[in-house]
């Protein structure tokens, strides 16, 4: 017994000795990293920096946390080596030798004796405890402490170096054991949440088997007969405009005739009268019968001449209605499709292979369409774009060719009043949508719309300016690229009409659909002239000039038929900028699909049909 407390008061002495030389050893500055790595409380650290003895106050708190003892100083040497404090480790580690190895090696030698004196055996009981005992040692050692930033479990000797600057995320002690309660608590919560939810889908999955599964079948079936439906009261609606417009011309024509008839009764019957006069009658009366026969013949002729036009009109409106009624299936919504009325407006080719078509569809969809289609047939199609137009009267206008608003091409197009100019997009192979588009109201009366319009080239480059023609004049307009009104070009004294229209430097070319001709006209210094007049190069029909266009080297015509009943053919016809003939291209058509549009392509012509259909031939 007196041995032991000789012992104890040795090592208490030692002990102080070693707290005393481990103090000395340390700074405020190792005095608050040692703090952190034991987790210390801010006001702690606070009163560490003002300490005059900051490392016996840091080692008085660890002393109060039972952190160290008299036997117990391997966490402290611990920390002491993650500073890279070695004065001080070298103080703890020469307590340790000195001191407590002796009273280790004198506890396990009296811990012997005391066995072989009693002749108590171990029993398997303590060696399972101290087995315990140790692994939860050594699960200490590893497990000291928790980093709350990198959500990582660390050492006190990771704390002082790695995870230095997150001393405010590091927990440890009583502190580390309720955080790790806290978060198995959230996992439980997160794990029956997600059990919920499983079984709540496993609920609706087996609902849907038993009953939605017919339900939804049922839906679809409705649909399709709802939409077929409607297919079908659109096409006795287009059918019934069909027949309407077919009946209102056979009254016309009927009409016509009559009034032809009856023209050419009054004139045999004035000729009779003429020629089997009485010679013995009154001369003067007769000669005032005469008189007033002509007069009335005159008045009846005048009133055919109005009914005639009348009639010419009727029939060209005719002739256009038939290409509105085209249907084209048009993707909608699932496998479905809905019928749209389209019209071929016009079509640009843009680049090698890529042709853009503008289809105006205006009457069932208040859009026009453009679609652009890729290869040497135009046959896949790459893109489309719509445009919400208001303006319902007039046709869509188009340039056959495109439009260069500084270096980007351009498709130029108006509809009523309104210029579109829609900037095509190039990825460095293909033009593969519009990136841009620009719309604006022309300064005209609210009656008038535009009837053509076209791009403007200097020779084979681009201009950025452009022309157009409206319902209201006979003259040309010329705008530049924010369509502001560069001049009026005086046209009306040569034409009588203005379907189409193209330009070439102060070139005008001008369809007079009308006067069955196109004519060239200069334009240079505000003065306009004749140059030429470019006629239908077939001789044993009459054709009406349709679309002109200037393809960069020569003008294109394209002429149709100037009646119904004429043989169903169509000629596109090439010239010089003189307007002097060059060649001319010949072939047919069915009365539903018929010529619309020209434009040209790198290695000649392509005329666009009624149907979408596309006909190339190459320049002789």
């Amino acid at each position: 017994m007196a041995a032991n407390l000789l012992d104890r008061r040795s090592t208490s002495i030692e002990y102080r000795k070693m707290k005393l030389a481990v103090a000395n050893c340390l700074t405020v500055n190792n005095a608050i990293s040692l703090a952190t790595i034991f987790n210390f409380a801010p006001a702690a650290i606070d009163q560490l920096e003002s300490s005059k003895a900051p490392g016996l106050m840091f080692l008085r708190v660890l002393e109060q946390y039972k952190i160290l003892t008299e036997s117990k100083v391997d966490e402290l040497e611990d920390a002491l080596v993650a500073i890279s404090q070695d004065m001080a480790v070298r103080h703890v580690d020469k307590y340790k030798k000195d001191v407590l190895g002796d009273q280790l090696e004198r506890n396990e030698s009296e811990s012997s004796l005391a066995s072989e004196d009693s002749g108590i055996a171990a029993s398997s009981s303590v060696g399972q405890q101290m087995l315990s005992l140790s692994m939860e040692d050594a699960d200490a050692a590893t497990v000291e402490a928790f980093c709350n930033k990198c959500n990582q479990i660390i050492t006190w000797r990771d704390a002082a170096s790695e995870h230095s600057s997150h001393k405010d995320e590091i927990i440890a002690g009583e502190n580390l054991r309720a955080e790790v309660s806290k978060r198995k608590t959230a996992i439980r919560s997160d794990l029956e949440a997600l059990a919920l939810k499983l079984q709540q889908s496993q609920e609706a999955v087996s609902s849907m088997s038993d009953g939605q599964t017919a339900q939804m079948m049922e839906e679809v079936t409705n649909l399709a007969e709802e939409f077929t439906l409607k297919v079908e009261q659109r096409k006795k609606e287009l059918v019934d405009e069909l027949l309407r417009y077919q009946q209102e011309k056979d009254v016309d024509v009927e009409t016509y005739k009559a009034s032809v008839q009856e023209m050419v009764d009054m004139c045999n019957d004035l000729k009779d009268e003429l020629s089997g006069r009485n010679a013995e009658g009154d001369a003067e009366g007769r000669v005032g019968d005469t008189v007033s026969k002509l007069i009335h013949l005159n008045d009846v002729r005048r009133k055919l001449n109005c009914k005639r036009e009348g009639i010419n009109t009727t029939l060209k409106n005719l002739q256009g209605n038939r290409c509105r009624v085209f249907l084209r299936p048009t993707a909608n919504d699932g496998h479905f499709a809905e019928l749209m009325e389209s019209t071929l407006a016009g079509m640009v080719w843009i680049l090698t292979d890529q042709l853009v078509m503008i289809f105006d569809e205006r009457r069932t969809t208040g859009l026009v369409v453009l679609k652009c289609f890729e290869g040497q047939d135009a046959d896949e199609e790459l893109w489309t774009k719509v445009i919400e137009v208001n303006h319902l009267e007039g046709k869509v206008a188009v340039s056959g060719i495109e439009y260069y608003r500084g270096p980007h091409p351009h498709v130029l197009l108006a509809v009523g009043k309104t210029v579109f100019m829609l900037q095509l997009s190039y990825d460095g192979h293909h033009f593969d949508g519009v990136s841009e588009t620009k719309s604006y109201e022309l300064k005209f009366s609210p009656e008038t719309f535009v009837t053509a319009i076209g791009a403007h080239e200097q020779g084979s480059r681009h201009k950025d300016t452009f022309i157009v023609s409206i319902n209201t004049s006979t003259n040309v307009f010329q705008y530049n690229n924010a369509c502001e009104l560069d001049r009026e070009i005086e046209s009306s004294a040569f034409v009588s009409s203005v379907m189409s229209i193209s330009c070439v430097d102060d070139t005008v070319a001008i369809v007079d659909n009308l006067s069955k001709k196109v004519v060239l006209l200069g334009c240079d210094s505000g003065v306009t002239s004749l140059i030429s007049t470019l006629t239908c190069p077939a001789r044993d029909v009459v054709m009406l000039p349709w679309v002109v266009l200037w393809t960069g080297a020569l003008w294109l015509v394209l002429w149709v038929p100037e009646k119904e009943d004429q043989a169903l053919r169509w000629c596109v016809s090439s010239h010089n900028e003189d307007g002097s003939k060059v060649q001319s291209y010949e072939g047919g058509f069915s009365r539903m699909n018929f010529p619309v549009t020209i434009t040209r392509y790198i290695y000649g012509i392509m005329l666009g049909f009624s149907d979408s259909s596309i006909h190339k031939f190459e320049q002789g």
